[in-house]
This record gives structure tokens, C-alpha cells and sequence, in this order.
């Protein structure tokens, strides 16, 4: 499995056409609630969910030789102060989420590139 990063996106997009792949994040907010939410700048719809645009730059995925498990970082622009906020209202310590990169054409396919982490921390 490999998940792409943003710089490896907007690469893609210069060759293949404007937005044409972006990453699709899905948090677990609490037992009741999943976020989602997609760094393409419009509101994208993929298998039957709604994903609201926000700014963020996917990191790739770091492993360590010292036996960790994978890591990657999200950053996401905090416009107006709406994601400090989203993050001081739920406390998603240790809250799952699943990272999807998809080709908007091609959004009901099921081809996608996916993996799914656990919210160690933030930052602000």
C-alpha cells in the first residue's frame, strides 16, 4: 500500500490535468461522529460521503529502523482559527484516521490508495 503525499499530487495534476487527484481524510470524532473532509479545493462526494474542502499538505509516510510504527503528518491551514478550534472542541487523542487518495473523475471507480493511522498528537 502507498500513500501518495501532496508534492507527489500536484505533480500528478500538472501532468494529468487540474485537480484531478486529491487526499480524502476521515476522523474518527467519537463513537457517533466521523469528520471528512478533502484537500481539494471543492466539496467532493466519493462512495456516497461528503468531503468538505479544508487547506492541508499530506506528509509522506516516515518509518524509523528503531522498530516505530509508520508516522505521517497532516498540516492544515488554520483558517480563522476553525481548525484549532475543531481540535479544542473534540479531543481526538488516539482517534482513528483513514487518509485516501482518490482521482476525482474517476470518484464511484473504488480505485484508491488508502491507509489508515491514529491521532498521536497536534500542534499549533
Amino acid at each position: 500500500m502507498k500513500t501518495f503525499t501532496s508534492s507527489f499530487i500536484n505533480l500528478k495534476n500538472k501532468l494529468e490535468g487540474e485537480r484531478a487527484w486529491a487526499h480524502l481524510v476521515e476522523i474518527t470524532v467519537n463513537a457517533n461522529t466521523v469528520a471528512y473532509f478533502t484537500s481539494s479545493p471543492d466539496t467532493v462526494t466519493h462512495n456516497g460521503q461528503t468531503y468538505a474542502p479544508v487547506p492541508m499538505v499530506v506528509g509522506p509516510i516516515e518509518m524509523q529502523a528503531t522498530g516505530q510504527l509508520p508516522s505521517m503528518t497532516v498540516d492544515v491551514w488554520n483558517f480563522q482559527g476553525q481548525a484549532f478550534q475543531f481540535a479544542k472542541d473534540n479531543d481526538l487523542s488516539l482517534n482513528d484516521v483513514t487518509v485516501r487518495v482518490v482521482n476525482l473523475s474517476l470518484t464511484t471507480s473504488g480505485a484508491e490508495d488508502a491507509i489508515k493511522l491514529q491521532i498521536l498528537g497536534s500542534a499549533f
